[in-house]
């Protein structure tokens, strides 16, 4: 599942985000974690990203369900399904 967090602080990291995916799993089985900064139109003030939850089949309504919480998130953050732009310029 890919989502798209931004709103943090202008210096976090991959692992901080990485971190938070992980300390909110529970039982949840995450396969892997990956993470792409984004380019925030004020880089000073916040940062943006992309992170890649990988997750089986089977559990992927559970983990659109977990990561869309503002619990499992720092305060203040803003979060939702990130959706990669389309390149062709088609609807």
């Amino acid at each position: 599942m890919d989502i798209f967090v931004s709103r943090l602080h202008s210096y976090t990291t991959d692992s901080e985000l990485i971190d938070s995916v992980n300390s909110v799993k529970g039982d949840l089985k995450v396969i892997d974690v990956k993470c792409n900064q984004l380019r925030s139109k004020y880089e000073d003030l916040y940062s943006s990203f992309h992170v890649a939850v990988t997750v089986n089949a089977e559990c992927f309504k559970h983990a659109i369900e977990l990561y869309s919480t503002a619990e499992a998130w720092p305060v203040g953050v803003f979060v939702k399904r990130y959706f990669k732009p389309r390149r062709d310029g088609s609807v």
